[in-house]
């Protein structure tokens, strides 16, 4: 019974796994997508330095609308393959970051050259839809 009881206890901890260090490598770099939405259209960028990253949101007009960073952790849970980004902090400017309190997880894949991050899955927030959104590596 113990036998039983310790490999079903290794098997739940494996369950759930760090993602490889190929997609880490992955990930590195700026990506940026273009989103239109009820406000305007705007420009989303990413951009990944070992385990941390940056993001920022720029209008049409070339305004910054939103700058945050924290941390990256890569997971796989059933063949899922999840970015949780954790330590968030975030402002109108990089001069201006608050906590924020709250991490986000998305679903993420590599195709065709192309990050996809399926977001907004994890938990409801206010004014934010779930997405699907398709980023091009940046290569400026």
């Amino acid at each position: 019974m113990k036998r039983i009881l310790s490999a079903l206890i290794l098997i739940l901890a494996c369950a759930t796994f760090s993602a490889s260090a190929d997609d880490l490598a992955q990930f590195q770099g700026k990506w940026s997508v273009k989103k239109t939405s009820d406000q305007g259209t705007f420009t989303q960028f990413l951009e990944f330095t070992k385990n941390a990253f940056k993001f920022k949101l720029v209008s049409s007009e070339g305004n910054t609308i939103l700058v945050a960073e924290g941390s990256l952790e890569l997971k796989e849970a059933g063949g899922v393959k999840l970015a949780k980004l954790m330590n968030i902090k975030a402002g109108g400017s990089a001069s201006d970051l608050n906590d924020t309190n709250d991490d986000r997880v998305s679903v993420y894949t590599f195709r065709d050259g192309k990050l996809i991050l399926a977001g907004n899955l994890d938990k409801e927030r206010d004014n934010e839809k779930p997405s699907l959104d398709e980023y091009s590596k940046v290569t400026k």
